[in-house]
C-alpha cells in the first residue's frame, strides 16, 4: 500500500536529481554488488531525508522515524521499509519458502561490511540527520541539510562520486555558511554516533 511519505521519497529523487544538474533526468542503475557504493547510498538517503522532513512536518510529536509503514501486509507484523533511528529493526518474517528474512539496514560505519545493498548503507547518514535533529530541531537541521545537497553538483556524471564521509564534512561547512554557530557540536556528536569522526 501507498502512503505520501513513500510518494514523497520517489518524488525526491526526480526533484533532486534536476537540481543538481545531470542532464536526463535519471540516473544509471548502480552496481547492487558494490554494497560500499557510497554514493548511491546518499542518493536514497537524499529521498529519505526529504521523507522524514515531510514526516516531521506532519507531525512533530513523531518520533518512531520508520520509512514506508504501510510496506508490508499487516499480517507479516512488520514496522516499515526502513527504521530511521534504529537502522536493521524495522522487519522481520518467515517468507513463503520458509527461510526467515529481516531487515538488513546498519547505522554505524562498524556494520557496513554486513550491507547487503547500498539501500541498507544509506541508513548511516540517514541515522545521523535523525541524531542531530533530536540534538536541535528539525527545522534547522533540514536546511542545514538542504543546503549541503544544493552544493553538489553532477556536472553531467552518471553517479555521486562522494562518499559520506565527505558529505558530512560538508554539512558542517553549511551550517557554518548559514552562521549556526551553536549547531557544530551537536552536528559533530552526531556523526560520531554513525562512526564518522574528524568532521
Amino acid at each position: 500500500m501507498l502512503n505520501k511519505y513513500r510518494v514523497t521519497h520517489e518524488l525526491a529523487h526526480g526533484i533532486i536529481l534536476r537540481m543538481l544538474g545531470f542532464r536526463t533526468g535519471l540516473i544509471s542503475a548502480p552496481n547492487t554488488s558494490r554494497v560500499l557504493d557510497e554514493g548511491s547510498a546518499l542518493w536514497e538517503h537524499f529521498a529519505d531525508f526529504v521523507a522524514l522532513l515531510k514526516m516531521m512536518y506532519d507531525d512533530n510529536s513523531a518520533s518512531n522515524y520508520l520509512i514506508g509503514a504501510s510496506f508490508f501486509h499487516p499480517s507479516l507484523g512488520c514496522l516499515a521499509l526502513r527504521n530511521a533511528l534504529n537502522p536493521g529493526h524495522a522487519w522481520r518474517y518467515i517468507h513463503d519458502d520458509g527461510k526467515l528474512r529481516s531487515d538488513s539496514g546498519v547505522g554505524h560505519v562498524c556494520k557496513q561490511h554486513t550491507a547487503v545493498t547500498y539501500y541498507d548503507v544509506s541508513l548511516i547518514p540517514t541515522r545521523a540527520f535523525v541524531l542531530f535533529s533530536q540534538k536541535i530541531d528539525y527545522k534547522t537541521a533540514g536546511q542545514i541539510w538542504w543546503l549541503t545537497i544544493k552544493s553538489l553538483k553532477l556536472n553531467g556524471e552518471e553517479s555521486l562520486m562522494i562518499t559520506i564521509s565527505e558529505f558530512a564534512k560538508q554539512t558542517l561547512r553549511a551550517a557554518i555558511d548559514l552562521n549556526l554557530q551553536n549547531t557544530r557540536n551537536p552536528l559533530r556528536e552526531s556523526w560520531a554516533m554513525v562512526g564518522i569522526f574528524n568532521v
